[in-house]
């Protein structure tokens, strides 16, 4: 473009031009470096007609041809100040619908005008009083005016691993940190969307609490996933709900990238690759650096290579002095903590009372064995007392006969039950089980025996029905009942029985000849072989059953 436009272009270089123009500052906050660099380098070239394939904008399904947009004030004073009218970035950021400058909605253009040479122009319509609608939703206005901050701050690419951390770390803060390590992203889920009321009249609003499974699953790769891909507008929600605007988030950004410059550059620090436990100092040289008055505990853990609450958790079991941190855990406070562990509260609720983070209640936990142990001890006495209950509400409801049925149920129950307290499980259900009734073993012999009785006289009636039926092996056991269906290896005369006795369908079609012939001769004594063949009633003779029949006719005439 530099080569062909030369000196035309309102702006110094590429760059400036990228920058003011164009849309990708607004991306270019959560791209690597290496990635904004050769989207940089095809944005030069002749392989820049995919960028937005690139960008991951056709995977993140939020939509890669933005509307027209235009504010009809921002057109009027356009036209005022500059004689004409332009199309503006802010107004066409995905997800914005409103003008942040006159907090007006921005109206849709889609239908192009004719331009030079038959091209399709686009230009903003010219203002209306009539389409100056104010937006309703403080939502759509607050979502502009982040999106517009993030743009025009040009931001440079952010760290992954950077921006990840940033993540994690205002989660933590904010109380959501479910064990030492993991964050609890099913109550973040539901912090968000209570925070942004189900983003209520938001364009992308299926798309963000998909699935129905595992509504706002991008939270979660935000952190735990940051080489992922997602769109802007994840990451936009995420700092409007943590840190409320792009300058906040800059900071935390700058502070996290300047910690991890630091500790890399520390003689302490543990080398990438390295582990905690490849660094572990002898035990003496720890013991040295316990008792050493002049070392604060933060000093020791980057030394050792531990964590801060591992270190003081030494220096308290060695009865050491800890500086306290009076604004955070003080003695009272710290033996509130004590009553309310002791009591069995939730660790989340004791932190929301006195006013720490859960991290606090774990290490003050860890500290104290005894209180350990004894919450332990009634945390496991009140779970298997609800579970009790529960359990045996199950194997009383009505209509549940059997343990196999209130397992069902209650699976959750019986299991921790039956790994808990398998005693008492197995002791209240013996009363509840089901009676088995035991069935005999089958004298096989004996129902062959009946079996073939029972075929003998039905084949006798078969034999005497008029007209004549066709003895087939379904008609021999229609009478017999289920039982001559089934084991019939363990049945082998009344096997034998049934293959003996069946008709095939010729012996069957002379059967019904006879018969035809029989009646005939009682009847009259002139016998016709069409008279033959109407009395039969068979629609197919073939060419030997028609003689066979004309035999019988020259027998009797």
């Amino acid at each position: 473009m530099n080569e062909r436009c030369a000196g035309a272009l309102p702006h110094d270089s590429f760059a400036d031009l990228v920058e003011v123009s164009t849309l990708l500052p607004y991306h270019r906050p959560f791209l690597d470096h290496e990635r904004y660099a050769q989207l940089m380098e095809d944005s030069r070239s002749s392989n820049s007609l995919d960028l937005k394939l690139r960008l991951g904008l056709v995977a993140n399904r939020f939509g890669i041809n933005t509307p027209h947009r235009f504010c009809p004030a921002c057109v009027a004073e356009d036209i005022e100040m500059n004689g004409c009218h332009y199309w503006h970035r802010q107004h066409h950021l995905p997800g914005v619908n409103c003008c942040v400058r006159h907090s007006l909605q921005l109206q849709q253009q889609s239908v192009p005008k004719e331009g030079l040479f038959g091209q399709p122009l686009m230009y903003p319509g010219l203002p209306s009083g009539e389409e100056c609608i104010t937006p309703e939703c403080g939502f759509q206005f607050r979502f502009a005016q982040l999106s517009a901050d993030l743009l025009l701050a040009a931001l440079p690419p952010i760290n992954n691993a950077d921006r990840s951390n940033v993540y994690r770390n205002r989660l933590s803060a904010k109380g959501f940190q479910s064990s030492r390590r993991s964050l609890d992203y099913q109550l973040v889920a539901t912090e968000v969307r209570h925070y942004f009321a189900d983003f209520a009249n938001f364009q992308h609003q299926s798309r963000l609490l998909q699935t129905a499974r595992s509504p706002l699953r991008w939270i979660e790769d935000l952190v735990e996933r940051p080489d992922r891909s997602l769109h802007p507008i994840c990451h936009l929600l995420m700092i409007d709900f943590l840190f409320g605007s792009i300058a906040e988030f800059s900071l935390a950004v700058d502070a996290e990238r300047s910690s991890r410059e630091a500790t890399r550059g520390s003689a302490h620090a543990i080398p990438r690759g390295e582990t905690k436990k490849s660094l572990q100092v002898p035990g003496l040289e720890i013991e040295h650096l316990l008792r050493n008055p002049s070392l604060s505990c933060r000093q020791i853990a980057q030394q050792t290579g531990k964590s801060v609450g591992t270190i003081v958790k030494y220096r308290r079991q060695r009865k050491i002095e800890v500086k306290e941190r009076r604004k955070f855990v003080g003695a009272q406070t710290r033996t509130s903590i004590g009553h309310d562990l002791l009591s069995g509260l939730e660790l989340q609720s004791i932190a929301l009372r006195n006013g720490v983070s859960v991290q606090t209640i774990y290490r003050e936990l860890a500290y104290e064995k005894g209180t350990k142990l004894h919450r332990q001890r009634s945390l496991f006495m009140a779970q298997r007392t609800s579970r009790r209950d529960r359990w045996m509400g199950v194997l009383k409801t009505p209509g549940v006969e059997g343990i196999s049925k209130a397992r069902s149920l209650g699976f959750s129950d019986y299991a921790w039950l039956y790994r808990h307290d398998r005693s008492w499980l197995l002791t209240s259900n013996a009363q509840y089980r089901k009676s088995v009734s035991t069935r005999g073993t089958v004298n096989w012999p004996a129902r062959d025996q009946e079996l073939c009785s029972k075929v003998l006289t039905r084949m006798i009636l078969l034999l005497r029905a008029e007209p004549p039926m066709r003895i087939s092996v379904a008609r021999l056991c229609s009478g017999l009942g289920q039982s001559s269906q089934w084991r019939r290896d363990k049945l082998p005369h009344f096997k034998a029985l049934l293959s003996r006795f069946s008709e095939t369908p010729e012996s069957f079609r002379i059967r019904r000849v006879n018969f035809a012939i029989d009646s005939l001769v009682q009847r009259e004594s002139d016998i016709k072989l069409w008279k033959i063949q109407r009395a039969a009633g068979l629609r197919i003779w073939p060419a030997d059953l028609i003689a066979y029949a004309q035999r019988r006719i020259n027998e009797h005439t």
